[in-house]
């Protein structure tokens, strides 16, 4: 004869097994991962973050074209920008080559090198210095890498030896050495 709780148990597995019907499905939801969002908002931003940046301090950066070195720049930190394709720098000092000589120096406060375009833009107390002597002080200027130019449009100061001058914009030309200085030219006392 079956007395006792004990002789009971073989019906626990038989209503597990014949009330899966009931309960399985939503146990199976309880114990299934989490669903991953598919919205295309939630995939872009996914994207974003998987977007490698990285930041590198005391940087050398280096541009030759054809073995011929064009020019360098040394950075105290450099990171990536908004897209893979910006640099972003801080405590910049750039020499600038022609025929493997040293031509132009410049310092800079900030500056932004895109890959793509080849301009380099520099902001906060720049100052360029060329092999004749001439200072070029400004608060913006760019190096467009293709044309071998630098342009400024923030109001520029130029000085040299004997002469002092004040205008709106400035297109050197690190080929030859000239500049063009437009936009109320102004001659400063030396």
């Amino acid at each position: 004869m079956i007395h006792g709780l004990r002789n009971l148990l073989w019906l626990v597995p038989l209503l597990l097994v014949l009330g899966w019907p009931v309960y399985g499905g939503r146990l199976a939801a309880l114990l299934a991962p989490p669903e991953v969002p598919e919205s295309e908002e939630i995939r872009e931003r996914y994207r974003e973050d998987e977007r490698q940046q990285f930041t590198m301090d005391s940087v050398r950066f280096v541009q030759e074209v054809d073995g011929q070195l064009r020019w360098l720049t040394e950075s105290r930190q450099l990171r990536t920008g908004a897209s893979e394709d910006e640099l972003l720098l801080s405590g910049v000092d750039a020499t600038f080559f022609r025929d493997g000589e040293e031509q132009v120096w410049v310092s800079a406060g900030e500056g932004r090198y895109d890959t793509t375009t080849g301009v380099l833009d520099l902001e906060v107390d720049v100052r360029l210095r060329d092999a004749d002597g001439l200072l070029l002080e400004t608060q913006a200027l760019s190096y467009h890498e293709a044309e071998g130019r630098v342009s400024s449009r923030a109001g520029v100061v130029v000085t040299d030896d004997e002469l002092r001058v004040r205008g709106q914009n400035l297109d050197y030309f690190m080929d030859d050495g000239s500049y063009d200085l437009t936009g109320d030219v102004e001659v400063l006392a030396p």
